[in-house]
């Protein structure tokens, strides 16, 4: 028997692949989305990094984060010219990828019906309004990811920027602190939608990316 045939090692790969699935990133998704698979085209690891940090991913991961979460499931290698993924796309398809989302993500979602629609349902269904309450905005953020997990998307329709961008035609907002983090005037009902735990658990994340 194999080593990889042994029950004990295939329940430690199935482990793996859950804690990898389950924990709060977006790179598995990321694979899943451009159908990235092993294969054996080198694919420099910067390039497919931009694709998902700059066309992809709303809160991206550090590139170390990043390149530990790939390497689990694509080869990889270094030579002279750099670090490079053993893959079943090259270069150029890559790049095809990072010129498609940069021409897409040009739209000006804040003028579209169909954005402006999802917003507000978004608002309506969490029962957030106008109020005499400052909020965090990486807080209500938060509150829309989890809202859109709940809809099953694949990810979030409002990146990040966006999704303040809509926050600040809705809502009063201003900076109260010295930090760069956006506040709005919400409802207080708003201000419980999070626990003191879950505050704690987002504060502790955004620490760690910032390091």
């Amino acid at each position: 028997m194999s080593e990889l045939d042994r029950p004990d090692v295939a329940s430690e790969s199935e482990d793996i692949t859950t804690k990898v699935i389950e924990y709060e990133n977006d790179v598995v998704p990321f694979l899943s989305h451009y159908n990235i698979t092993p294969g054996s085209t080198p694919v420099n690891k910067r390039l497919l990094y931009k694709l998902y940090k700059q066309h992809y991913s709303k809160d991206p991961l550090s590139s170390t984060q990043f390149h530990l979460i790939v390497g689990m499931f694509i080869v990889s290698y270094w030579n002279k010219a750099g670090g490079f993924y053993r893959m079943n796309q090259d270069n150029f398809t890559v790049s095809t990828h990072i010129f498609k989302e940069y021409n897409e993500h040009r739209v000006e979602k804040t003028k579209s019906n169909t954005y402006r629609k999802h917003f507000e349902l978004f608002l309506k269904k969490k029962s957030i309004s106008n109020g005499n309450k400052w909020f965090e905005g990486y807080y209500l953020h938060e509150i829309y990811k989890d809202y859109c997990r709940e809809l099953k998307l694949t990810r979030p329709k409002l990146g990040r920027d966006n999704f303040h961008k809509f926050m600040k035609l809705y809502f009063k907002h201003r900076r109260i602190s010295d930090s760069r983090a956006m506040w709005y005037m919400v409802n207080e009902e708003t201000t419980k939608l999070l626990t003191e735990e879950d505050k704690n658990g987002i504060k502790e994340r955004r620490s760690k990316k910032e390091r």
